[in-house]
């Protein structure tokens, strides 16, 4: 199981300041498979190793071959 994070720690994170988003729009992001995470009674937690702006599908391929090749 990969380890999960906070999803406002994962905004800070990827984002500068000024131009992070709102927890709603993150949870929608989560709903529609934007990044991989969950929402547990009303929590938001986002897996630890995605990248903004990298598809989660991409991102889970590249971990698959970094593992394989280690």
């Amino acid at each position: 199981m990969k380890k999960m994070m906070k999803a406002s720690a994962w905004i800070r994170r990827e984002f500068v300041e000024g131009s992070r988003p709102d927890m709603r729009v993150v949870k929608g992001w989560i709903k529609d498979g934007v990044v991989t995470g969950k929402i547990v009674n009303k929590h938001a937690w986002i897996e630890e190793d995605q990248k903004f702006g990298v598809s989660p599908d991409v991102a889970n391929i590249v971990n698959s071959l970094i593992r394989v090749s280690a």
